[in-house]
């Protein structure tokens, strides 16, 4: 967001006064949602996750 290119600065400064972008700037410790505690997800989850990486690693290489 600090990078902006002239051609799209109304559309960083509608993003910049929404408080979305806020949400980001706090270090993952802060937040108790389970995406940034992979330990709270179950086994299946973890599983499907990573085959989902994977998945788009072998599309990437392909």
């Amino acid at each position: 967001s600090v990078i902006c290119v002239p051609t799209h600065s109304s559309k960083h400064s509608k993003t910049t006064s929404k408080p979305t972008p806020s949400k980001s700037t706090p270090s993952p410790e802060g937040h108790s949602s389970p995406i940034y505690h992979p330990t709270r997800l179950t086994n299946s989850k973890v599983k499907k996750i990573h085959e989902i990486a994977q998945n788009a690693q072998n599309v990437q290489n392909q």
